[in-house]
């Protein structure tokens, strides 16, 4: 009796099934411990030092506001952290919102064309990004990028009203700061008049 409970594993899965497991499981934790080290290893790529910060920073925290200024390379950072998101956790559900349409696709194809190693500027980008995809869609109305452990990437072109009933768990919302101080001085406008 004791030989069968032993040759059987607790999980139905062969022995070296379950040791491929347990090592993936081990690059996931420490991917999730050490996100500057993860990108920097599997896409083969060297952050600057304010760019390791804002993400590390971002990494761990609720909600983040990040205020850059042009050039500032909001868009590669944004790349970075959503991919890497959504690559470490499965079942993430990130959604990029603008207020346009155009301004969500421009991010989602800086993120397909670091997939597919088409930047200038990362010439020595790995296969890890597309490797780790599943589908890369372009439909009009929303694009979609969805990957094998059931993470996704999601545009909303266009208001984002348009976007109710969607559940997310990582909302990316990249609007320029007039915007931004327009609305603020409407309401407060609003509150103290």
């Amino acid at each position: 009796m004791k030989k069968i409970i032993e040759s059987k594993s607790f999980y139905g899965l062969s022995q070296r099934k379950q040791d491929h497991y347990e090592q993936y499981i081990k690059l996931l934790v420490w991917g999730r411990k050490y996100p500057i080290r993860f990108i920097e290893t599997f896409y083969n790529v060297e952050l600057l030092d304010y760019q390791k910060y804002l993400i590390s920073k971002t990494w761990v925290a609720d909600n983040s506001l990040w205020l850059m200024c042009r050039n500032g390379s909001k868009t590669t950072c944004l790349s970075f952290y959503t991919l890497t998101r959504c690559i470490l956790f499965p079942d993430t559900a990130a959604w990029l919102i603008s207020r346009t349409g155009a301004q969500s696709k421009e991010l989602y194809s800086k993120m397909e064309k670091m997939a597919k190693k088409n930047l200038s500027s990362f010439p020595n980008l790995t296969d890890f990004i597309f490797d780790e995809s599943d589908k890369i869609l372009h439909d009009d109305q929303s694009y979609e990028w969805t990957f094998p452990n059931g993470s996704s990437i999601h545009t909303l072109n266009g208001i984002p009203d348009n976007a109710r009933g969607h559940r997310s768990t990582l909302n990316i919302y990249d609007w320029n700061y007039l915007y931004i101080i327009d609305s603020t001085q409407s309401l407060y406008t609003e509150m103290y008049n």
